[in-house]
């Protein structure tokens, strides 16, 4: 059965990081799908917001295409909010895939200031009204596992 594994957190927490320091571990084999590298590679910006729905359509057809095929995938975007990772759980439930989140467990703070050390920085009003609207995930979402990553 294939997995599917969404990373969850703020930017700057380090999600990408995480990802690529267990790239040969915890998530070996996996394929990665990434909306920001996608954004950048359309649109040539890291945010494009006439594009936003291209993106999600492509990050959901391509994780069902290759969940279907029976790859384990792993999506590396922020999914803040409860209502959007339950969207993932249905759809890994309609590809009979198993779900897991990957929780950067990182202080706001902490990812406040590397963003600041970023070449490509996320404005600061943005990176605040994420963090106001940051519900953490929990397992009784229906996630099989949840994978917690700190500092």
């Amino acid at each position: 059965m294939s997995t599917l594994t969404i990373f969850c957190g703020l930017p700057g927490s380090g999600k990408t990081t995480a990802y690529h320091k267990n790239s040969d571990t915890i998530f070996g084999g996996n394929i990665r799908l990434s909306l920001d590298e996608f954004r950048l590679l359309m649109t040539g910006k890291d945010f494009h917001a006439p594009f936003e729905p291209e993106v999600h359509m492509w990050s959901e057809r391509t994780t069902r295409y290759l969940l279907s095929q029976g790859h384990d995938v792993v999506v590396d975007a922020t999914f803040l909010k409860k209502s959007l990772r339950a969207k993932w759980i249905e759809l890994a439930k309609e590809c009979k895939a198993d779900i897991s989140c990957a929780w950067m467990n990182v202080p706001a703070s902490v990812c406040f200031l590397r963003n600041e050390k970023r070449d490509k920085k996320v404005p600061e009003e943005v990176m605040e009204k994420m963090t106001e609207d940051f519900e953490p995930p929990s397992q009784d979402e229906g996630f099989m596992e949840m994978l917690e990553f700190g500092e």
